[in-house]
């Protein structure tokens, strides 16, 4: 289109709706795979369950390594009959201390992700669209706390050794206040 508006709007609406990965602006779409990416992803699917697996042994790793952390909250254990295959691994990190040490791991190499840096009700596709009736604390202290560590299928239990000794170490030093 020549239209420059229209054409920024169809790109927020192909990208859940805004300019931005968290603060869309219009209920859009997750439309974004083009035919070269389905190729892909459809030559790894005989691989799915083989790739599951390594989420599930990596994430058993980082709960075994990281249980006795207290200012940490592991994401809930759930039986081995549920199958979990942990997309993300998402930790709580207590008392505020999220930033800091999502940047001590960053300075170590380490990417870790936030992925709903805000709650849904402080987006601005939801402005004057929804009735708030009660507080929503918890989602705002949630979103300021959240973090997902590395869990794709090909990180190796060396390397989540590594991330979970990085996070010992950072714990260690910090002030016994913010992780006890």
């Amino acid at each position: 289109t020549s239209d420059d508006e229209l054409a920024g709007l169809v790109r927020m609406l192909l990208n859940h709706g805004g300019k931005d990965k968290y603060n869309i602006e219009h209920i859009g779409y997750n439309a974004r795979m083009d035919t070269m990416q389905a190729a892909t992803l459809l030559s790894k699917m005989s691989y799915i369950d083989e790739f599951n697996d390594r989420r599930r042994k990596i994430a058993g790793i980082y709960d075994k390594g990281l249980c006795e952390i207290s200012g940490l909250i592991l994401p809930e254990n759930l039986s081995p009959a549920s199958n979990r295959i942990y997309h993300q691994y998402t930790v709580r990190v207590l008392n505020g201390n999220r930033d800091e040490l999502q940047r001590s791991l960053a300075e170590n190499g380490i990417s870790t992700k936030v992925y709903y840096p805000a709650p849904l009700h402080k987006m601005k596709v939801f402005d004057g669209r929804s009735r708030i009736s009660n507080s929503l604390e918890n989602a705002e202290t949630a979103a300021k706390a959240v973090m997902s560590l590395p869990i794709g299928p090909l990180l190796t239990e060396e390397e989540a050794d590594y991330i979970i000794d990085c996070i010992k170490k950072r714990c260690a030093y910090a002030d016994k206040r913010i992780f006890s």
